[in-house]
């Protein structure tokens, strides 16, 4: 009896806290994309020299690439969309699919109104068909637990490379998608962001900052205007060690007013994440300087508030 009664509680949480959406198959996506590991999908979608002129090299290249394993045909929702464009429907809120020039757009509809919607499918390029060009394209996966996964890529001769994963939450109650998480692969750097507080960037450039190397912001005068560059790493990871560091020194010296680096930082990380999050266009380097930016300054300022 206790067990049964045990039961009735976990699925009475389960369906209470989690929700399950009868997703349209013919919408729902591919779920590869719930999961990113965006270093490992670049290495793997790599391209050598010997792709464009090796069919062997070419083939085993191809086949190493996980997104040309995918089943779901993306073609395909373009086709359906004018027949039957509801991906989901109850009495509460319904999710529709519709176009917007090359773009396949997501909303939530309560009452007949158009309550939130988010791209779920993109595609654009440089305008060239010459060698040397890029595409980029957007795929996505709706969960029927109401998770919601988007991944924009980019293609050029050297292989597909992964640059902005969001995982979007639908919130019934509220009738609006919630952004959860983000992950920026910007060219050396990738940031992790799990919102409202939580921030991480790591670099695989093996010429950025290193712990015996002195830092200025002049650094920054070597960047070209409107665009990222590591300039901003360098700086964000040389103070974020200052910082910690300052504290450190701070609450040895001060044992009865001790600081909490944990919640400093996420006091600064929730100001910082602030800012719109990027789409799949030209946005992304504005983001990144306005959030790397954000996190210079205010550690800078709290370095000078520390007076050891």
């Amino acid at each position: 009896m206790k067990g049964l009664l045990y039961l009735i509680l976990c699925l009475v949480s389960f369906y209470a806290n989690g929700a399950l959406y009868n997703i349209n198959k013919s919408y729902q996506g591919d779920p590869f994309f719930k999961n990113v590991n965006m270093q490992k999908l670049e290495e793997d979608c790599s391209r050598s020299v010997e792709y464009w002129n090796d069919s062997d090299v070419h083939d085993e290249e191809e086949r190493r690439c996980p997104l040309n394993s995918i089943k779901f045909d993306y073609r395909n929702v373009f086709n359906l969309i004018e027949q039957d464009p509801i991906v989901y429907k109850d009495d509460n809120f319904q999710l529709e699919i519709s176009l917007s020039s090359d773009n396949i757009i997501l909303s939530l509809i309560h009452n007949h109104q158009v309550k939130d919607k988010i791209k779920l499918y993109g595609y654009m390029n440089d305008g060239s068909s010459a060698c040397g060009g890029w595409v980029a394209y957007q795929r996505y996966y709706i969960s029927s637990n109401g998770d919601i996964y988007t991944l924009w890529l980019t293609e050029t001769e050297e292989g597909i490379s992964p640059t902005l994963w969001k995982h979007y939450k639908i919130d019934s109650k509220n009738k609006k998608f919630i952004l959860k998480e983000m992950l920026i692969n910007r060219y050396y750097d990738q940031f992790k962001i799990v919102y409202p507080d939580k921030f991480s960037a790591i670099s695989n450039n093996k010429f950025s900052e290193n712990s015996n190397k002195q830092f200025d912001d002049s650094c920054l005068n070597e960047c070209e205007e409107g665009y990222y560059c590591s300039c901003y790493f360098d700086l964000y990871s040389h103070y974020q060690r200052l910082l910690e560091n300052r504290i450190i020194a701070f609450n040895e010296k001060n044992k009865t007013k001790n600081k909490s680096i944990t919640l400093l930082k996420n006091r600064i990380n929730s100001k910082c994440l602030s800012f719109s999050p990027p789409d799949y266009d030209d946005t992304f380097d504005s983001y990144l300087i306005n959030v790397m930016s954000c996190f210079i300054d205010e550690y800078k300022d709290e370095i000078k508030k520390l007076k050891i």
